[in-house]
């Protein structure tokens, strides 16, 4: 699931930035469908709580970076690393 994401969005950027530089058509249609088949999907990844990297989170946020939700919550000194999404999505698995 997350190579297809990542293929996804690559895809995604490239095309958006094909139809931004004057392209149209058939990129212009990619890039709708491709966002329409995106829709929903979500992004997981670690963030650093603070400035001095003490400690680390699994964050999740939709496609665009909105939404942006917490899912762990170490204590200092503590890094949760590394998400992987199960296939239906209803559960992670991270490295504390």
């Amino acid at each position: 699931m997350r190579k297809k994401t990542l293929v996804g969005l690559l895809l995604l950027v490239i095309v958006g930035t094909l139809s931004g530089a004057g392209y149209t058509g058939a990129a212009a249609q990619l890039r709708t469908a491709d966002e329409r088949r995106l829709e929903g999907s979500r992004i997981y990844w670690s963030q650093f709580v603070d400035l001095n990297f003490s400690a680390s989170r699994i964050v999740v946020a939709n496609i665009h970076g909105r939404q942006l939700h917490g899912l762990t919550h170490p204590a200092a000194g503590v890094h949760d690393i590394d998400p992987k999404v199960s296939p239906d999505g209803s559960r992670v698995l991270f490295e504390r």
